[in-house]
Formats: C-alpha cells, structure tokens, sequence
C-alpha cells in the first residue's frame, strides 16, 4: 500500500478516512499505513459475513464446524429436492402442470431455485421460491417416490430461518447502491435489521430456528453492537437531511472504538 500512494503521489497526512473490506492482509495493510483511527470496515461486506457464517457458507473456526448445527445438513435436504426437480423433466413438467391448474399460464409458471454456495443471497432467494411453492412441491412430490421431502418441522425451520434473513437481504441490497450515498444509513440499519429479527416468532419447540436466531442476534451486537459510537458513521448520520428529525436521539461520541 505504501508503494501504492507513492506511485499515485498521495499524501498520507491528507487521507481522512480508508474504508475496505474485513480480509485480515487488508486490514493491517490499511491500519498500519493510515493508523487505526482512519480505518473503517466496510458495512456490506461486514453485514455480509453474519447470515455466511449462520447459514455454514463460512466457519469460524478451523475445524470447520457448523456455527449453527444442523442447518447445512437443511440446506443440503433442500438443495437435493431442488436439484431433483431441475434433473427430472417428469417432475418439471407435473410441476407446471398443476401451476397451469391453478391459473397460471406457460410463461408464468415458476421453477425452483437453486443457490450458489458463494452468494448467501441465494439462499435466501431459494427459501423464498420454496416456500411460495411449498404446497405445489408436497402434492408434486407424492408422484415421485425418489424425492425426499422435507418434513412439516423442517418447513417450518426453513420458514423461520427466511424471516431472520430477510432484513439483512434486504439492508445488503440497500446499502449496496450506486447513485447515492450510503454511509448515514449504517446505523439506522442496524437499529431496524436487529428489532426486525427480534419481531420473528418462533415456536418453543423449534430448536433449530431458535439457535439460528440466536447466533444471528448475537454475531450483529458482536459486529455492531458500537457502532453508533463509530465517528464517520455517527457524523454522517447525524448532517444527513433525512435523519435531521432523529438527531436528537444520537450522541456524537468522543472517542473511537474499534469495529470488526
């Protein structure tokens, strides 16, 4: 990095803020040439990390453990049906046949989808199509003795488990936007992500939802449970003209913590 200012004739002494993504060689390259003070995390990609690693997209330790047990081996059981769907034209074909019953017609009719190990995103548009067409997969199903489907407790874990995803969907793809600034909406996101996931009602007996929601509330308080008191994100929070009616509520703080 220091190679790099030189060549571009920058001066550190003018670089106010640095902001990159959570790669450990990335953040000490950032750190240690502008000083830990001018580094900021990117939010994306650090939102991006909690439903990664909730979801077994990525691990937190090395031996590779499920962070949440038992929700890759969900996600496997849907990806088979899915996949099974996509590999039988019999199965496809009384999929859109009974979509055409009900009303729709041949440009219509939906498929299932599959999600891309690389995109959490992906799976959260899985769990969507899959749950709007549940019913029509279930009765599809019956015709098909080779498809495993997934029972009436996993639908519901799988119902769950899309509500706690769906505020960070869609905060990631708000906050990923390109013709205006983002950087004000960091801390009202985080507010709304978090009371939206408190708001998802999940049955006592459905332990597997329940730790998913567990570990996703508390990776977010572990990530961004400072943030308000992040400078950069406080100030640009508080002279953003749609935010001007809340200020009152945020306190510019006088110190600058860490956040990772």
């Amino acid at each position: 990095m220091e190679g790099f200012i030189d060549k571009w004739s920058i001066s550190k002494e003018k670089v106010e803020l640095i902001i990159t993504d959570n790669a450990p060689n990335i953040v000490l390259a950032a750190q240690s040439t502008f000083g830990k003070d001018k580094h900021v995390p990117y939010f994306d990609h650090t939102l991006n990390l909690v439903p990664k690693a909730a979801l077994g997209h990525k691990t937190i330790n090395r031996d590779l453990v499920p962070n949440v047990p038992g929700v890759p081996e969900l996600n496997k059981k849907v990806k088979a049906v899915i996949a099974f769907s996509h590999k039988s034209i019999n199965f496809s074909d009384e999929f859109k046949r009974v979509q055409m019953q009900r009303g729709e017609s041949e440009g219509t009719c939906l498929r299932l989808l599959q999600d891309v190990p690389t995109r959490w995103g992906s799976t959260f548009l899985m769990l969507c199509r899959l749950m709007k067409m549940a019913d029509i997969i279930s009765l599809v199903a019956l015709k098909f003795p080779d498809v495993q489907m997934v029972s009436g407790s996993e639908m519901e874990s799988r119902s769950s488990i899309k509500d706690i995803l769906e505020p960070i969907h869609f905060a990631t793809t708000e906050m990923g936007a390109e013709k205006h600034t983002t950087a004000s909406k960091a801390i009202p996101m985080a507010y709304l992500i978090e009371k939206r996931i408190n708001e998802v009602n999940i049955p006592a007996s459905n332990a597997l939802a329940t730790a998913f929601k567990t570990f996703v509330k508390n990776e977010l308080k572990r990530r961004f449970g400072a943030l308000q008191s992040v400078i950069p994100h406080s100030a640009a929070t508080l002279i953003d003209p749609r935010f001007l009616k809340i200020t009152s509520l945020i306190q510019l703080p006088t110190a600058e913590p860490s956040l990772t």
